[in-house]
């Protein structure tokens, strides 16, 4: 493909136009090369295709062309690329044939080699709608246009093989005989005329409106074939090599080295030849009208209509006037030249010296003169006498009457007087005493110290009106008036008046209207310039010539209809114009172009071509867009404007949904739509051109939604969310439950402690010591001993005290629980006889004060120690109680010298005393509840002391209670 910036290749295409100056008449023409793009300057075939695009068969292969791009297509085979016979098939496909007689096809956008080995060389193929048709040695092979696959095989002698042509409908072969193949592949022969083959060499075929043209490159005669029969015809005019015919579907070019011959039916003659400089190789024409002629080493010709006519001149015009069947032209070297028309032949009517340009030119029929203006302002009569030669700059003159024109100029405006005749204007004049000006005195001057640009008379109002640089002033009865709009002074640079109404351009492209009242409106000018700005006007007769950058517009003030008549480019610079019967004359820089009135209506749409989307990185055909996923959201459109003509300017707008057209940047070939949400989308694109709107071109497609945005998946998600709700609400209902059990255990635990702590004060507050204290009192009392019984009360007292205390604490110091120990062991101690002893120990590195137990923890076992451990054991009976601090724990140890528990366990069973030892259930229980309740746990450690032979020696008791402060 060619590679191109668009704004470079634009400027390239027009600085490369080209024109003929050789002084031949020819169709006005835009010549396509090698510097606008073009592969190369030699050009053999020209074909449109179904799409609208060109086709261009050149010296280095096939290249397609869409009115700003090239496309050639190659492929890495060694075949040559060189040929021509391009041709469209039913699927589409592009066919052409190398001059060595291989086919080519372009399917995908891809240049392919057909296969077709058995070639006899270059003869013309056929496609029908299901077949493809070519011809090989000794005969027809039969392809299915869809697979590209053999069907059958048409014997024919091709030993005699001249030439081929064909259409949709029929392969005509002329060989030894003239064979016909129809669609049906029924062939069909014919016998020649006589002499045929021998007097008629190198035949070239080609179709026409009503049968077939057949042409000899050498022959002085050609045929016509229709209805079966052949005509002869002879060729009366000398012809140069004949190469190629082409058929408009009216008309036969017949293209010649030199140049190429209309055949409309009659004659071949030379006066119907056209580019007689230009090598011709083929002609073909549009759907737009447009023709394509393609050259041997000139690139294309384009003309976009035949009709128009361009005749260069050797000098550069700059104005013109015509009169009748006169053409006034004034150049920018100081010539004047009249033409006599039709036939545009030229005469020196004034050669100035100065080289200076004639920038006014004016005809007056009545007095058969010529009024211009180069260094000086000059009148010249028909016989070339110079009559005025006025040392002013005058830029625009009016007739008031058969005496008088009104004039502008720089420095001044005023009344030039071009005849003796008395004027009706000279009463004003001789009232307001007018001095004459000028060395004829033909000048009488109005408004002095002005820049003169324009002036008109209105002969409804007899109002004289002058543009100047300092605004409009009107003259009535030679009484001046500034007219003013919107308060401010009007600066026009041209005026005129048509029907009683002044029409006048401002400075900023303004078109107004001044009517006999001087009263001033804008008139709208968006629909007669199609929204250009209008850079200069000129009058002829009703008509409005309004002139842009762009294009050359025609306004009739009485019907309103207004059209475009030229599109504007940079290598023709228009700098005037005229009208002569059907034909406007337009002065160019490089001489005049004749643009046919009914040419400038034809005005065909562009085309709009989408090519390719690429979607994200990816390009697919336009027909593969139809539904895309969530990330392929990045959309770039390539299309192509299909419009031909340099410099027409259209615009191509988009419409997304429901959004307003958008216009698109004009030099583009490419539209992104970037970040598109989900949804469904029609795109639309139209192009504007000459107010004219084409059918808009829909493409829909959509976006599907990425699944988390999905029904589906907000289902799920649904489901999801109830199912965690469900389970967060059977959580917390697990929770709360927890919760409450935990209460209830909390509550039950504290019961418990509750109960281990009554049953601990049980313990210590039980029955048969309450009885065996007081026992012990009243002996003390029976025996008299009352000092001891006072003081064994006194300690009792004071044990019952300490445990009803120590009942609402959670937790006493060692010492408090050493001192209630102290009682308890005292008061027992009075049951026993002298051979009951204990002992407390405390480590010095106890602080018994400070660190806290379990209240009534130790009592219930040194209880246990002395019922079912001592009580049973004659002799000695000593217990030993140690407070000892060990790795951060209170240990605590209890040692009696007891039976042992197996001893006290079946003493226990022989007195069957249903009895449950306290400390192996409910101290036993209670720490369990001290663990469950505490993260500190309580180790609790109970073993025999057994000697070497197996007696029972006491019990041994350990506490391991982690401290605390």
């Amino acid at each position: 493909m060619l590679n191109y910036r668009p704004i470079l290749l634009f400027l390239l295409f027009f600085l490369s136009l080209s024109y003929s100056g050789s002084g031949q008449n020819h169709p006005f023409y835009y010549t396509i090369n090698k510097s606008n793009g073009l592969p190369s300057n030699t050009v053999y075939d020209i074909f449109q295709d179904k799409q609208g695009y060109m086709w261009f068969a050149t010296e280095l292969g096939i290249c397609r062309f869409d009115g700003k791009v090239y496309e050639t297509y190659t492929e890495n085979s060694a075949l040559s690329k060189t040929g021509s016979c391009i041709k469209e098939d039913a699927l589409g496909r592009i066919w052409y044939s190398n001059f060595d007689g291989n086919l080519f096809y372009i399917e995908q956008n891809q240049l392919h080699a057909f296969n077709n080995k058995n070639t006899i060389g270059f003869v013309k193929f056929c496609l029908f709608e299901k077949n493809l048709i070519v011809i090989e040695k000794n005969g027809i092979m039969v392809y299915d246009i869809k697979t590209l696959k053999p069907m059958k095989r048409i014997p024919l002698s091709t030993q005699k093989l001249i030439t081929a042509y064909s259409n949709a409908n029929h392969l005509w072969i002329l060989a030894d005989q003239f064979y016909t193949l129809d669609p049906q592949l029924k062939l069909r022969s014919q016998k020649l005329p006589t002499h045929f083959l021998s007097d008629f060499p190198a035949a070239i075929m080609q179709e026409r409106s009503n049968g077939l043209l057949l042409v000899s490159k050498y022959a002085k005669h050609f045929y016509t074939y229709e209805n079966g029969t052949f005509t002869k015809h002879i060729i009366k005019e000398h012809l140069n090599f004949i190469q190629n015919i082409g058929f408009d579907h009216q008309s036969n070019w017949i293209c010649t080295t030199q140049g190429v011959i209309k055949y409309t039916g009659n004659d071949i003659v030379s006066k119907n030849n056209y580019f007689k400089d230009f090598n011709i190789s083929y002609v073909y024409k549009d759907r737009s009208g447009n023709y394509w002629f393609s050259t041997i080493n000139e690139g294309l010709l384009l003309v976009p209509e035949i009709q128009n006519q361009f005749i260069p001149f050797s000098h550069k015009p700059n104005v013109i006037t015509i009169d009748g069947t006169q053409l006034f032209v004034g150049t920018t070297d100081d010539h004047i030249f009249k033409f006599n028309l039709p036939n545009f032949q030229p005469h020196p009517f004034y050669e100035g010296k100065t080289n200076h340009e004639v920038y006014f030119l004016n005809y007056d029929p009545l007095l058969k003169k010529c009024f211009f203006t180069s260094n000086t302002f000059k009148s010249c009569s028909l016989n070339k006498t110079n009559e005025i030669n006025e040392i002013i700059a005058i830029k625009d003159i009016d007739r008031v009457d058969n005496t008088l024109y009104s004039y502008a100029a720089s420095g001044n405006c005023g009344l030039l007087r071009v005849s003796n005749t008395p004027s009706p204007m000279d009463k004003f004049i001789q009232k307001k005493g007018l001095n004459t000006e000028g060395k004829d005195n033909l000048l009488r001057i109005l408004i002095a110290n002005v820049q003169g640009k324009s002036t008109t008379f209105n002969p409804l109002n007899q109002t004289i009106y002058f543009a100047t640089n300092k605004g409009l002033f009107a003259f009535k009865d030679l009484k001046k008036t500034a007219l003013l709009w919107n308060s401010k002074p009007l600066l026009l640079k041209k005026i005129k008046t048509i029907n009683g109404i002044t029409y006048g351009l401002t400075g900023d492209s303004k078109l107004i209207k001044i009517d006999v009242n001087n009263r001033i409106a804008e008139l709208s000018t968006s629909r007669l310039t199609h929204q250009e700005a209008i850079e200069k006007i000129k009058f002829i007769g009703s008509n409005i010539y309004l002139f842009t950058s762009q294009s050359i517009f025609e306004w009739n003030v009485n019907s309103s209809f207004s059209k475009k008549i030229f599109t504007l480019n940079p290598e023709f610079e228009v700098s005037d114009l005229d009208r002569f019967n059907s034909q406007y004359i337009l002065a160019t820089n490089h001489g005049f172009l004749l643009i046919h009135s009914q040419a400038t209506t034809r005005g065909a749409l562009p085309k709009f071509n989408l090519n390719y989307i690429q979607i994200n990185d990816t390009a697919i055909a336009p027909s593969q867009l139809q539904t895309l996923q969530y990330n392929q959201n990045k959309l770039r459109f390539n299309y192509s404007i299909l419009s031909f003509i340099p410099n027409q300017k259209n615009k191509l707008f988009y419409k997304l949904n429901d959004e307003p057209w958008q216009l698109l940047d004009e030099e583009s070939r490419n539209f992104t739509l970037s970040a598109l949400a989900p949804g469904k989308y029609t795109l639309q694109f139209k192009i504007v051109y000459d107010n004219q709107s084409s059918a808009p071109v829909q493409i829909q497609f959509e976006i599907e939604k990425p699944f988390w945005l999905t029904f589906w998946f907000y289902g799920f998600v649904l489901l999801i969310i109830l199912g965690l709700f469900y389970w967060g609400f059977q959580w917390q209902l697990k929770k709360i439950k927890k919760r409450n059990q935990l209460l209830i255990d909390k509550i039950n635990l504290e019961k418990n402690v509750n109960q281990s702590k009554l049953k601990a004060i049980k313990s210590q507050m039980n029955p048969h010591f309450f009885y065996n204290a007081l026992n012990t009192i009243q002996s003390f009392i029976l025996a008299n001993e009352k000092k001891q019984a006072v003081n064994y009360l006194s300690k009792f007292s004071s044990l019952t005290r300490m445990i009803l205390e120590m009942s609402d604490k959670e937790v006493i110091s060692i010492a408090e629980e050493i001192k209630a120990l102290s009682l308890y062991l005292e008061i027992e101690k009075a049951r026993f006889e002298e051979d009951f002893s204990y002992q407390i120990q405390t480590d010095s590195s106890l602080d018994t004060e400070t660190l806290k137990i379990p209240t009534l923890l130790i009592q219930p076992y040194v209880e246990n120690a002395i019922k079912h451990g001592l009580l049973h054991k004659s002799g000695p009976k000593i217990l030993h109680l140690d407070f000892a601090l060990v790795d951060h724990q209170i240990v605590i140890t209890i040692d009696d010298n007891g039976v042992g528990r197996q001893k006290s366990s079946e003493l226990n069973q022989i007195k069957n005393r249903k009895h449950k030892s306290f400390a192996t259930e409910a101290l036993q229980n209670r720490i369990s509840l001290w663990n469950l309740y505490h993260n500190q746990p309580i180790q609790l450690e109970i073993s025999d002391k057994i000697s070497a032979n197996g007696i029972a020696l006491g019990t041994f008791v350990q506490l391991k209670i982690p401290y605390s402060s």
